[in-house]
């Protein structure tokens, strides 16, 4: 049973799991020993869903690569409110010497999980709230697309930021249904609305609200409740020449820097390699394999 929060109404599943298949690791040891011919591909398609699932359960994800939740080194700012982080990509890959473990060094940008409106004054140089008409537009590129998580509520739901409001936060009013159903819909202000019902006093009344609406459902929120999730990538062609530079040098680490990065990854708890999955399903040998 799950809820999404105050006022929400819990919702129930029921969950079966069906044994479909069992897979023979032995294959991998005949097919290494020249006793089988093809390779034995479910077999190394669920091992490498179990090589990824203590990654997935304590980084961010994104394709084949995992990068750390934690992404506040100052090395690794790259300014205007975008961070870089290093996470590797993995592979399992059958070798002359067995099973190996492929790692390779990564890189993206990513938006810092910050404040909606601390945010913009990292983004948007000379960005004033008393100011905002000025920065509209900007503020419409630099947020539109991107999810928050509101602060006025208990809720884990993610909203995507679908625009601005029209009017500022002080101008907006809708009609609140009464509950009972027994007295008329009555007209009250946003800022009202959320002074009565969560307790909240709204700061900035003259500028707009986020539009977090889906599927023609109305959900206007005063920016100052509204956090950006962790783990949203960045466009590298958004990024300023500065930045953009900054990130490709990271990328095209050295081979040393490179070497020692991947065998940080291996040793790293919440790695492909993490203390539950060496002890429930693989031992390693630390080594790396030679080429030529």
């Amino acid at each position: 049973e799950l809820s999404d929060g105050e006022n929400r109404r819990s919702r129930s599943y029921i969950v079966t799991l069906k044994h479909v298949n069992e897979l023979n690791l032995g294959k991998l040891n005949d097919y290494v020993s020249g006793n089988l011919r093809s390779i034995p591909r479910d077999i190394l398609q669920g091992m490498d869903v179990v090589m990824k699932e203590n990654p997935s359960r304590h980084r961010i994800s994104i394709g084949r690569s995992s990068y750390p939740t934690n992404c506040n080194n100052q090395e690794d700012d790259l300014g205007r409110g975008i961070t870089a982080a290093r996470g590797f990509q993995q592979s399992l890959k059958l070798t002359f010497q067995g099973l190996s473990l492929g790692l390779d060094h990564s890189v993206l940008a990513f938006l810092k999980p910050l404040p909606v409106i601390d945010f913009l004054e990292e983004h948007i140089q000379e960005f004033s709230t008393s100011d905002f008409g000025r920065w509209r537009m900007e503020v419409m590129n630099a947020l539109q697309g991107f999810q928050v998580m509101v602060t006025h509520r208990v809720t884990n739901q993610k909203f995507t930021i679908a625009g601005l409001t029209v009017q500022n936060t002080r101008d907006i009013a809708f009609d609140v249904e009464d509950p009972e159903g027994s007295d008329p819909p009555r007209n009250v202000s946003l800022v009202d609305y959320f002074r009565e019902t969560y307790g909240r006093e709204i700061i900035y009344k003259d500028i707009p609200c986020l539009d977090l609406g889906i599927n023609n459902r109305k959900n206007d929120v005063p920016m100052e409740f509204c956090i950006l999730v962790e783990g949203q990538r960045y466009p590298k062609e958004c990024l300023d020449g500065d930045a953009a530079r900054r990130l490709k040098r990271m990328s095209m680490a050295p081979p040393k820097d490179r070497k020692n990065w991947i065998c940080k990854m291996v040793q790293a708890k919440d790695g492909p390699c993490g203390e539950e999955v060496m002890m429930s399903f693989f031992h390693f040998r630390e080594n790396f394999v030679g080429v030529g």
